[in-house]
């Protein structure tokens, strides 16, 4: 028997659902060495849903779940499954199906305990359910023009291009820079461009040597006259051709 399809509304379109309440279940066996945690799935036809985990339900778990499952044309058969969560792969515990195309199901839903199948046969335990087929009204999705769809596809292509034509001139950047390897250049000092050579030529000139005095070198030579002429001259010299610094360097050097 077909569902009577309400007049579609401005910018709604109409669509057939079958909406099931998961309640409760008692089991007839806990599967496992602690309590058990079970859950809920459904399917009708490609389209499935899942309920909430009961933690640590066991053998009477309490879900209180609504799902909402689009009720397709090729398919009337609705599938209940109860599974054990379990950390190494979930275990189907328990099952049924059934033929939600019926018109029990088109009118006001109602709680109903419906038996499950499983390793015990048809007397696995049961569930509590609510389903009830109806149609709903959904807003109509809004529809493109074509001519804003071209332009969008025309602005993702180009937006594509000129992504592609910065990544290859980065790259071939890249390149160039690690083929052509990069040489400073060389410039002289600011000082020695502004000076010219005759300058230049006298600064790298040594400085000259400071002249010895002979009254000096006389008089430390008549002080000293154990040491010889070149000793003193040098200590002469390096004490700048100064006479009092360089008596005092011979001394110590006779004491």
């Amino acid at each position: 028997m077909r569902m009577p399809m309400m007049p579609p509304q401005n910018g709604m379109r109409m669509r057939r659902i079958c909406r099931v309440h998961v309640f409760k279940a008692r089991l007839v066996k806990n599967y496992g060495l602690m309590k058990m945690d079970p859950y809920v799935r459904l399917f009708l036809g490609p389209n499935s849903g899942q309920t909430p985990i009961s933690e640590k339900g066991g053998k009477e778990p309490r879900w209180n779940s609504r799902l909402d499952l689009p009720f397709p044309r090729e398919s009337k058969m609705l599938e209940v499954e109860v599974y054990d969560s379990r950390t190494l792969g979930d275990k189907k515990i328990a099952w049924m199906d059934l033929d939600v195309s019926t018109p029990n199901y088109l009118s006001q839903p109602e709680e109903k305990w419906y038996h499950l199948s499983g390793a015990h046969g048809d007397k696995e335990g049961i569930i509590l359910l609510s389903i009830h087929v109806l149609t709903v009204a959904l807003p109509q999705m809004p529809i493109v023009p074509p001519l804003v769809r071209c332009l969008c596809f025309v602005f993702v292509l180009f937006c594509c291009i000129l992504f592609f034509i910065l990544c290859v001139t980065d790259f071939f950047f890249k390149l160039m820079q690690g083929l052509l390897p990069y040489q400073p250049m060389m410039f002289p000092p600011p000082m020695q461009q502004m000076q010219p050579p005759q300058m230049r030529q006298q600064q790298q000139q040594p400085p000259p040597q400071p002249q010895l005095n002979p009254q000096h070198v006389q008089q430390l030579k008549e002080m000293f006259p154990d040491l010889d002429n070149g000793v003193i001259e040098t200590v002469l010299l390096s004490s700048g051709n100064d006479f009092n610094k360089a008596l005092t360097s011979l001394l110590e050097m006779q004491q």
